[in-house]
């Protein structure tokens, strides 16, 4: 089966992530998700040492009992310092939201989004634009 790429995906609400991974998969990426932050980490790093790193992640911002995604987007860059991610937030007043870039991203995904704002922000990321 062929897909858009690989996506690791950070959330710590349950509804929000199988949602996520189900569009992913209906968008035709291959998601891995995780809940902590730290579990994130390891399943980045431990697919970079396999030399098949992932083509995207996604990390929520906020994370309750854990690394959130302003903690995880720095030490994934540290792993590998060309990491393609979107932050994932409502929290749109936010200076990681409001400045994105300036943190490690390279884009957003404000919540709520529809798939297809979804598609279209993956789409130009994997497109690096």
């Amino acid at each position: 089966m062929s897909n858009k790429g690989r996506v690791l995906v950070l959330d710590d609400d349950p509804p929000v992530l199988e949602i996520l991974g189900d569009v992913l998969s209906y968008l035709d990426y291959e998601p891995v998700l995780t809940r902590r932050g730290e579990d994130t980490i390891d399943a980045f790093r431990m697919q970079s040492l396999t030399g098949k790193p992932f083509d995207l992640v996604i990390l929520d911002l906020t994370v309750k009992d854990g690394l959130g995604g302003r903690d995880v987007i720095g030490l994934l860059m540290i792993i590998d310092p060309d990491v393609r991610a979107l932050v994932s937030s409502g929290m749109v007043n936010d200076p990681v939201v409001e400045n994105y870039r300036a943190y490690g991203f390279c884009g957003l995904v404000p919540k709520p989004f529809t798939v297809e704002e979804l598609s279209e922000v993956l789409e130009k990321a994997i497109r690096k634009e």
